[in-house]
């Protein structure tokens, strides 16, 4: 006997809410594996391994990211990959400028390399490009402290405040630093004390809109205070509070 409209619609429902359980299912577990590699921050020596020269290698001496993981959260395939040796999925980012500037700016396009070992993140490779802004001493002393930051998983953001040693700090990019890398910002936001340069990136191998928005707020010092970047649908908020 053929279903009638009504029964139909309500198996077309029943469909859509067990396609969302699945999903949620889905991607809870990865925030969870996410809140993991957080506990392991807590004692950084034991779980991760610094190296490289020119590029920044961080390794996962206990993995637990998996590849469905990175596509997930990154929100696309790789450009390409590789499997002579390891694994490595490649990304490449091109910056998102406003068309009346005709020269591209030196951080125009980021790349990303991922190392995987046994189906899970073994290595983040950050290329010296990417250093040209933020150097390796801030990035490292920033992931030790991201195991201070507050999560809030319902918004999908961890919001930490890091206090560099002072040697580190000067490193931070100055508003000045940051437009000659980044070039004319799409947007600037004045906030009560700051300046907010707002930037914008897409990834070339995404399929659908997937919004990688960085904001970089400045004091009347021209100095860096805080860095908010909205990837997809979730965020990091990180204040770096100067020392006096």
């Amino acid at each position: 006997m053929n279903a009638s409209p009504g029964q139909k619609s309500l198996r077309h429902m029943a469909w859509v809410a067990l396609l969302g359980t699945l999903l949620s299912m889905l991607t809870g577990c990865v925030y969870l594996r996410l809140l993991e590699v957080k506990k392991q921050l807590q004692n950084f020596d034991e779980y991760f391994a610094i190296s490289g020269r020119s590029e920044l290698v961080i390794e996962f001496k206990k993995p637990v990211i998996r590849v469905k993981d990175t596509r997930f959260l990154i929100g696309a395939e790789p450009a390409h990959e590789s499997r002579e040796g390891e694994h490595r999925a490649h990304y490449a980012f091109i910056l998102v400028r406003i068309s009346t500037v005709s020269h591209p700016p030196p951080l125009a396009r980021l790349t990303l390399d991922l190392a995987f070992d046994n189906g899970k993140l073994k290595k983040i490779i950050v290329p010296e490009t990417f250093m040209m802004l933020f150097p390796r001493n801030v990035i490292v002393d920033t992931l030790k402290q991201a195991k201070d930051a507050d999560v809030f998983e319902l918004k999908k953001l961890a919001r930490a405040q890091i206090h560099l040693e002072p040697e580190v700090e000067a490193e931070l990019p100055s508003r000045t630093k940051t437009e000659l890398l980044l070039g004319v910002p799409l947007e600037v936001r004045e906030e009560v004390t700051l300046q907010t340069l707002v930037y914008r990136y897409t990834i070339t191998t995404a399929r659908r809109p997937v919004p990688i928005e960085a904001r970089l707020s400045f004091g009347s010092d021209d100095l860096l205070r805080k860095v908010f970047v909205q990837w997809d649908q979730s965020a990091i908020e990180a204040y770096f509070v100067r020392s006096q």
